[in-house]
This record gives C-alpha cells, structure tokens and sequence, in this order.
C-alpha cells in the first residue's frame, strides 16, 4: 500500500468514526428532543374568527377576485389551505421520508449501514409517524368545525416523483425517492417556521406545526449524515440519478399545487375560481417559490456530490432559474 493510499484511507476511517460519534450523540439524545415523547396538546378547541391559514402562503392571496370574497369565504378557503398543506404533509411522510428510512435500514443501498445509523433511522421513522398523526388530527378537526371534506387530492410532487422513477432503471428508482426525500428534509423547517411563529392563525394549528418543526430541525442534519455512509458505494450512474432527482425535487417542492386547489375550490363552490386559478397560474408561471439552493449545493458537496460535471451543470441550472425569476 503506498503512503498517499494509507492517508486517505485514514482519513476515511477517520470521518467514518466523527459520523458514527455525531449518530450516536442524536440517538441519546431523543428520549429528550422528540416532539412524539412530549406530546401534552390541551383538547382542541377552535377560535371561531380566527383564519386557518396564511394569506400569503395562498398561491392567489393577493388576486382581486380572491381578496372580493366575503370573509366568510375567505375563511373556507383558508380552511382548505390548510387541509392542502396536510395532506401534502401526509404524503411526504408516507411516499417520501418513510419509504426513503427503510430503504436506508435494509434497501438495495443498506451494506455496511452502522448501529448507529439504524437506531436514528428508526427513531426518524418513529417522529415521522408522529407528524402524520398530527397531520391526520388538525384534518379531522378542520373538517368537521368548518364542514369542509376535501377528496384526496392529486399532488403534483407525487406525479413529479413517480416519473422520475419511471424513467431510471428498475434498480435505481429507490435513489430518486432517496433524493426527494433529502430535499424535503433540508427545506421543510423553513416552511414549517412560517406556520409556527405566525400567531394570527388557530394556536392548536400553530402549535402542532411548531412540534414537527422542532423535530424537523434536527431531521435536516441527518440526511445528509446517513447519506455519508451510502455515497462512496454509488456508481458514476447511480450518482447522476441522486444528483439530477435532488435539483426536480427543489422545482416540484416549489410547484403551488393548482390541480389540487382547482379540486378545494370545486368542494366550496367558490365563484369565478376558474379565472382565480387561470390568472394566478398564468402570473406565476415564469416565477419559482424563493428557496435557497445553496443549502442543497452544500449538502452534495459535503457529500462528494459536485465535482462531476454533470452535477456543476445540474446546479448552474437551478442557479440560473432563480437569478431569472421575476
């Protein structure tokens, strides 16, 4: 072995050990943090008058024929806001982060996978389960003191996903999944930041959202932790695949939902909804939800992600879609 093939691999046990000792510290660490150990909500009670949801975080809150509607409207429609925002939540936990933990646990990429590594992947399993139950109870909560049920919705995340999978090779589509995944946990506690510091909106919302925001803190490091051990063992193929799903998903996580408000709009009956929708969409099109990139360029080259080509180009891209974004 020659001496420069004895430093790296040093180095590499080296960062293997520092991984291993930060796993180990968040694993203890959770009988304390997760939100799932402290649950002591008070019985829901709504506040008739107060809003559901944020104008702002409506993909038409500033439009004319939204901002015409009576209150009694708007509320409904902040109501389904907030029942959009949660059934989003679901299925980021069910089609995204669960299926991504258990292909880390013991999927196509789980050689090798350290102690350490299981017990927090499973206790994120763990807090993740905890936030759909939250998810499933401020929707039944919504629904039945505003009399609002909203169908399943179609999310346009989920489409985005599934054809990134379709389009990789059978034994790759995990990876695509495992890319959507991380993205979400890196930009989810913006977002849910949002929701928990607003003090305008229902405070049994703002609450719950505030738990999942505070386990969600310590979610965003640990993706990319978990990632360290699974990466060195891609192929040049199977890196392009993470890299090329990590850069749609930012798109897809930004993409306002239109289908899925077309449908909440159609459950309430709301008057000149098509125009609403049309022009909002038409008025958004050439603009991106504002998130910062640089959080996903740091975290693929903390990984090792960015010294190909490819993946300098994929960046660019996503860099130059918001420097041209009005």
């Amino acid at each position: 072995m020659s001496e420069a093939n004895g430093a790296t691999e040093e180095s590499g046990a080296a960062a293997h050990r520092s991984i291993a000792a930060v796993l180990e510290k968040v694993s203890r660490s959770w009988p304390d943090r997760a939100q799932v150990r402290r649950d002591r909500f008070e019985p829901p009670v709504l506040e008739p008058n107060r809003p559901d949801f944020l104008d702002d975080l409506l993909p038409f809150g500033a439009h004319a024929v939204y901002r015409a509607y009576a209150p009694e409207l708007q509320q409904q429609v902040l109501t389904c806001g907030w029942l959009i925002y949660n059934q989003k939540t679901i299925a980021i936990e069910l089609d995204l982060i669960t299926p991504a933990c258990i292909d880390l646990m013991r999927g196509p990429g789980a050689g090798g996978i350290s102690w350490e590594a299981r017990a927090v992947i499973a206790q994120t399993l763990t807090d993740e389960a905890y936030h759909t139950l939250l998810a499933v109870n401020v929707c039944k909560l919504a629904s039945l003191h505003r009399d609002i049920t909203l169908p399943r919705l179609h999310l346009h995340l989920l489409e985005r996903l599934a054809r990134s999978q379709a389009a990789q090779e059978p034994r790759d589509g995990w990876l695509a999944r495992l890319a959507y995944a991380t993205v979400s946990e890196l930009f989810v506690s913006d977002y849910l930041r949002l929701l928990s510091t607003d003090r305008s909106i229902q405070p049994i919302y703002r609450e719950a959202v505030a738990a999942h925001e505070r386990d969600e803190r310590t979610h965003r490091k640990l993706f990319p932790l978990l990632l360290h051990g699974l990466v060195p063992r891609l192929c040049e193929r199977q890196r392009r695949v993470f890299v090329n799903a990590a850069a749609e998903a930012i798109l897809a996580f930004g993409d306002r939902e239109y289908g899925a408000w077309s449908a909440a709009l159609d459950c309430i009956d709301a008057p000149d909804r098509r125009r609403l929708l049309e022009e909002s969409s038409e008025a958004n099109a050439s603009r991106v939800m504002e998130m910062d990139c640089s959080v996903l360029r740091d975290t693929l080259a903390q990984l090792g992600l960015t010294r190909d080509a490819y993946a300098i180009e994929r960046l660019a891209e996503l860099d130059q879609i918001w420097r041209t974004s009005p």
